[in-house]
């Protein structure tokens, strides 16, 4: 980080920023343009064509049986360990998208499964 720092630095010194400037005080970078190949829109729709309709908790529960990391959880009183993995997981579902649990059990119910 240091040595980005020294690099900016000396850049400013010069006046040589590539694409950008600092004036006043405040660092300005100029926008960079996207550089999409042809075709990439129409790649990208075909690809989302062919993945399955998932449920964020079954990638979910594929990722925390692979990292094991339902399993970190304990009860805060005793220490005993997560029983309702599923449960847990809606839990930081809900938590990391800012949800209410009613709002995240409504958005990761299979469509015709009932609650």
């Amino acid at each position: 980080m240091t040595e980005w720092l020294r690099l900016l630095a000396a850049a400013t010194r010069t006046g040589t920023i590539p694409g950008g400037s600092i004036e006043d005080g405040a660092l300005h970078v100029e926008k960079l343009d996207a550089a999409v190949p042809e075709g990439a829109e129409d790649l990208v729709l075909d690809l989302y064509r062919r993945i399955s309709n998932t449920l964020i908790t079954d990638i979910m529960q594929d990722v925390s049986a692979a990292a094991r990391c339902v399993e970190a959880f304990t009860h805060l009183g005793s220490s005993a360990p997560c029983t309702d993995h599923i449960g847990l997981l809606n839990v930081l579902l809900a938590d990391g998208i800012n949800l209410t649990l009613r709002n995240t059990s409504e958005a990761t119910t299979p469509m015709g499964s009932g609650s």
